[in-house]
């Protein structure tokens, strides 16, 4: 009686494993918790479609021997679905041929062994006391299990292969119009990243001197789009820019407001450290791409993003303080201006330590999950070898990617854990900003009365230094509890910061 229940089970498993059949298949029923409103073509379909059976240790209906591999079989068919679906999309079979009905059968031909096979054919011999013979029969399911066992881990593992191999794909867009998860997570490194190096520096420089030069001080999000656009399009001018993803992926990068609950018009809008904490870089995103990248993470990237960006304009604005214009030149000789040059080579020891921190941080996480999945370069027309491991599957991308966004989160102190960290960062930077302010008032407003200006200076390094301390006391007693060990370096920036003197003030004689 055995083999005649186990039988239809594994024969509905190599028919679903075929290739041929279809989402639709009552069969899926038979191994799975199926929702036939979510088909393969929708983001949703990998995370929510198909599920393990809520009730398969208890059911009587599904043979003991499958309740092992039963994680592996719903493994196997939301790939097999998945790849159905991808060739579908781009009207190529040949990635199914691998896994094709007729060489299935032959495996299951292999699965059952000869005493099986004879014995479908004589049923009554299953109800005689032959049939129960221990040694033979624990032989024989021991041998058969792990046949069975073998058979949907390579199956599920060849079926995993052709999909990284199509989705991770390094070649250029094809007229096919497929954006492939492996072309866009390296384009989301890069640019949400940084990863492109120069290029989004350049970038961001540009945006930077655009506020800081231009009497208006106005930031307009199209042209702040159009900026980013013309930077990734313009990577490679010597070569075939055409050809490059960035060049490829740029028009699929927008800018707007997290904020929109106030009408927005086409009037330029003036740039605060606060509103670049309230831009939103967007990555317009297709199936199946938006399978990894979808929602939420783009919402990690942009945090990251934004985060670095207002890090780097604190740091920018800092180095770029003068004390000459075109029109007007200041000596540097008067104790007001030491005490804001003092200031100035304190806060800048700070925001050069964290940006260095975060941009080698966050290039290491990225690297390494390239590496490891071998994504394809952004800046190249040429594909690369790719030697992905055949033990690697599609839920293994989908994980570490969660746990590369969860590093991110981590290093950005943009976790929950992290939020008192954030906000005295985020502290530290309109301080930052503050001095600016006092410094270009300075250099404007020879008249500005010098001992209320020095009062601002001296209150504004106090808080500064308060800050510091803090920070470094948090950071330290976190280190050695081993919640953040990640931040060591940082803890040690603000320990050696946090040395200063904080009366440097007093011990500069006065003029």
């Amino acid at each position: 009686m055995f083999i005649i229940t186990f039988h239809p089970f594994v024969s509905s498993l190599v028919q679903l494993f075929s290739g041929s059949a279809t989402f639709t298949d009552p069969l899926v029923k038979l191994f799975a918790d199926i929702n036939f409103n979510i088909p393969p073509n929708d983001p949703k379909f990998w995370s929510d479609a198909i599920k393990p059976r809520n009730n398969v240790l208890g059911s009587s209906h599904v043979p003991y021997m499958f309740l092992p591999i039963m994680d592996e079989v719903v493994d196997g068919l939301k790939t097999i679905f998945l790849l159905i679906a991808v060739c579908e999309k781009i009207g190529d079979y040949s990635f199914l041929e691998t896994v094709d009905s007729n060489s299935i059968c032959i495996s299951l031909d292999s699965l059952l062994s000869e005493h099986f096979r004879l014995k479908l054919n004589h049923q009554e011999s299953y109800v005689s006391k032959n049939c129960y013979k221990m040694d033979e029969s624990r032989t024989t399911l021991k041998s058969l299990e792990s046949q069975l066992k073998r058979f949907v881990c390579e199956r599920r593992m060849s079926v995993n292969q052709q999909l990284l191999k199509l989705l991770l794909l390094s070649h250029m867009r094809g007229p096919n119009g497929l954006r492939t998860v492996g072309n866009c997570l390296a384009v989301a490194g890069a640019v949400y990243l940084f990863g492109a190096g120069d290029n989004m520096n350049d970038f961001a420089r540009q945006c930077f001197r655009n506020i800081a030069f231009s009497r208006a001080k106005k930031l307009d999000l199209v042209e702040l789009t159009a900026n980013l656009q013309s930077q990734l399009s313009g990577t490679f001018r010597n070569r075939h820019v055409s050809h490059s993803l960035l060049h490829l992926e740029s028009p699929f990068f927008t800018f707007d407001l997290l904020n929109m609950d106030q009408p927005v018009d086409d009037r330029p809008m003036e740039l605060t450290f606060d509103l670049i904490g309230n831009l939103r870089l967007n990555y317009h995103l297709d199936w199946p791409a938006n399978i990894i990248l979808d929602e939420n993470s783009v919402g990690i990237y942009n945090d990251v993003f934004i985060f670095l960006l207002q890090i780097k304009y604190v740091k920018w604005s800092l180095e770029n303080l003068h004390f000459s214009t075109p029109e007007k030149r200041v000596s540097t000789c008067f104790p007001i201006n030491h005490y804001l040059i003092i200031l100035r080579i304190k806060m800048l020891f700070i925001f050069t330590s964290l940006h260095d921190f975060l941009a080698h941080r966050i290039e290491a996480i990225r690297t390494r999950f390239s590496s490891k999945w071998c994504l394809p370069e952004f800046y190249s027309t040429t594909s690369i070898n790719h030697n992905i491991p055949e033990t690697n599957t599609f839920s293994d991308l989908v994980q570490d990617h969660k746990n590369l966004l969860n590093e991110l989160q981590s290093v950005c102190l943009l976790t929950e854990s992290t939020s008192l960290l954030f906000t005295e960062i985020y502290n530290l930077c309109n301080m930052g900003l503050q001095l600016r302010e006092l410094w270009l008032k300075s250099l404007l407003s020879p008249n500005y009365e010098t001992s209320r200006f020095t009062r601002k200076i001296e209150f504004l390094s106090e808080q500064f230094d308060n800050h510091v301390q803090f920070l470094s006391t948090m950071l330290t007693r976190a280190v050695r509890l081993s919640t953040a060990k990640q931040l060591l370096y940082l803890s040690s920036s603000f320990k050696t910061a946090a040395s200063f003197p904080t009366n440097i003030f007093k011990l500069i004689p006065s003029k």
